[in-house]
């Protein structure tokens, strides 16, 4: 597959909201478009979406929340386990590491979410903190 991928920005809602529409049920382990709106992408370093044509089919963000840097990744649930998790994640780990405010790099995912965890450890990703949900995971520099 061959998944274009674009930095968008605030002005960007119909992609969003049009990548939140075809995400199917791997919304269920994403859900931080739940308790916020698309304007929330004011807040973002970075927000990507990858594309197969015109249809957004994977989406990733860094943003900055109670001064920690976040990410958030989701792939529409008929394109999951093509690797398509993998190259949004290079690009964020990318500009994660070209930021020089912040030192770690965090992100929630579901304990039983295994197919994420194992990609998360393979890009260093270590557990912090745990409850009954979820982990919080970090990356340091």
């Amino acid at each position: 597959m061959n998944m274009i991928i674009k930095s968008i920005n605030v002005n960007s809602k119909q992609e969003i909201n049009k990548f939140l529409k075809t995400a199917g049920s791997s919304l269920l382990k994403f859900r931080y478009f739940d308790t916020r709106d698309s304007d929330v992408l004011q807040n973002h370093l970075l927000t990507l979406l990858g594309f197969e044509g015109p249809a957004p089919i994977a989406y990733g963000h860094l943003d900055v929340d109670d001064k920690k840097l976040w990410l958030g990744i989701c792939v529409v649930e008929r394109y999951t386990k093509l690797g398509l998790g993998k190259k949004i994640m290079y690009k964020l780990v990318e500009a994660f590491n070209e930021q020089e405010c912040y030192d770690s790099l965090y992100l929630a995912v579901d304990k039983d979410n295994h197919p994420a965890i194992s990609m998360y450890n393979k890009f260093k990703f270590f557990t912090v903190e745990e409850n009954k949900v979820h982990y919080i995971m970090r990356l340091d520099k």
